[in-house]
């Protein structure tokens, strides 16, 4: 009896580990173990690999799959298991073509065969696109060190504004960082160095992230564009197996090649500019926003809204954005002399860009 009890704790402590065990004999379920990486992320383009291990105590037909971000399988190793122990496959961040993947996070999955019984190893359903609360997250204003903490993988976005209304800039959009303490040096300044944001009284930062997959690859260095594997037909999102179902946050669900924030550009027709390439405006002068024509497909498809500032103080909203888009902005009430104009174009699904230019307001197109 006392045995038997024993028996049954030991196999509910396994069951509570989350591992997956093979067991020695022909009858024991399918299943693996001691699944690892020898390191968080790896360099592809300084001749780095990374390690996968995992130990199989069954004879079985092994297959690691490889996946980008964007759903595509780009490497296959296909494995003969015929004795038990610990196995590895080394990855150098290629395709099967020799290639480089494209992006620079990828999913694994491990297929294991034997005698008509299956199983994948895919922890994305469990572990991926969970949003999570960042501890310690912390802003050095002295210094401009910037200090987090993240429990796990994630993707983040990190965006500073004014009083949470305005955006200023997108520091971080979307990249991979591994789990553990991150530290960086921000010089305080949007994109174009003209708005000092460490310094304003109402600064707000925005650090949003979320998980990874357990069995989640980053690469670091150079991000090559994503590419198409020949023959390989395109998966959608939603039945990738990176498991971007709705339950899953807004952003994990996104398609990763349209997941950023809009590029666009402000231009003011018809007016000059001074010997520093500001454009001079005086009385009913245009200002024009015209959407990069890469983005603006989807960004038409989520619906956007366009909001003009000037020196960080709200001047006009489009709720059903346009582009091009033209606005007619009497300046007459300005002080002449130089100002910051700031647009942000905000889509309905949580992409807002943001873009700073400086003017002169003068007596006329003359000045």
């Amino acid at each position: 009896m006392l045995k038997k009890y024993l028996a049954q704790i030991s196999l509910i402590c396994l069951m509570m580990t989350g591992t997956h065990l093979l067991g020695n004999n022909s009858n024991a379920p399918l299943l693996i173990r001691q699944i690892k990486l020898d390191k968080k992320s790896f360099n592809p383009t300084n001749k780095e690999e990374v390690t996968l291990s995992f130990y199989i105590d069954k004879k079985s037909q092994v297959s690691v799959m490889i996946y980008n971000f964007i759903g595509h399988l780009v490497r296959t190793y296909d494995i003969k298991i015929e004795k038990p122990g610990e196995y590895h496959v080394r990855w150098d961040g290629k395709r099967d073509d020799g290639q480089y993947a494209g992006g620079n996070v990828f999913l694994y999955t491990i297929e294991i065969n034997n005698d008509g019984q299956q199983i994948i190893y895919n922890k994305a359903e469990e572990t991926g696109g969970i949003l999570k609360r960042i501890k310690n997250f912390d802003l050095n204003k002295s210094n401009g060190e910037i200090h987090y903490v993240l429990p796990q993988a994630c993707m983040i976005r990190l965006r500073s504004g004014i009083n949470d209304v305005m955006l200023v800039d997108t520091i971080y959009d979307w990249e991979p960082r591994v789990a553990g303490r991150h530290e960086f040096k921000w010089n305080g300044y949007d994109s174009k160095g003209l708005i000092n944001m460490i310094e304003h009284p109402n600064l707000y930062l925005e650090l949003t992230c979320y998980t990874l997959p357990h069995n989640t690859i980053i690469t670091s260095g150079k991000k090559w564009p994503y590419i198409k594997t020949p023959g390989k037909k395109t998966e959608s999102i939603t039945e990738s197996p990176w498991a971007r179902n709705s339950s899953k946050y807004l952003h994990y669900r996104h398609h990763p090649e349209e997941c950023h924030e809009p590029k666009f550009d402000i231009t003011f027709p018809g007016h000059k500019v001074d010997e520093l390439g500001r454009p001079v405006l005086s009385g009913l002068s245009k200002v024009r926003v015209e959407i990069d024509p890469d983005d603006l497909r989807f960004m038409m498809n989520d619906r956007y809204e366009i909001m003009l500032y000037v020196d960080s103080v709200f001047l006009f909203e489009m709720e059903d954005g346009t582009s091009p888009f033209t606005f007619n902005w009497n300046v007459d009430s300005y002080k002449k002399g130089p100002h910051v104009i700031t647009v942000n174009v905000m889509s309905y699904a949580d992409h807002i860009g943001s873009l700073s230019k400086q003017i002169m307001i003068g007596d006329n197109q003359d000045d």
